[in-house]
């Protein structure tokens, strides 16, 4: 076995997460914080950089679900109590075509 840690160990060690009221956790990793709001369904990260910093918000939808569903299951550890996510969207919204329109 090896002595490396995995991905998603290393991840984890390396950011340190908060309860923000019942439907927001904050993950933290260095100057850079991210805020997932499971009523708003945004994520809002800001990166501090002295006197300096910056924000920005992405849309759920935009989101790797995983990502998504593992920092929801750690709000509700922490005990947290936000809403449940929406289901995925069907990927092919399209009718398959043929060559010919």
């Amino acid at each position: 076995m090896s002595d490396e840690k995995s991905l998603k160990d290393s991840f984890n060690s390396n950011h340190s997460t908060t309860k923000y009221g019942e439907s927001v956790l904050q993950a933290t990793s260095g100057k850079i914080n991210h805020f997932y709001d499971f009523t708003a369904r945004v994520l809002v990260t800001r990166a501090d950089w002295g006197s300096d910093y910056n924000i920005t918000t992405t849309p759920f939808s935009q989101l790797d679900r995983d990502t998504l569903v593992a920092a929801r299951d750690r709000l509700v550890e922490l005990g947290g109590t936000p809403p449940a996510l929406q289901a995925e969207a069907n990927t092919l919204n399209k009718p398959l075509r043929g060559l010919n329109p």
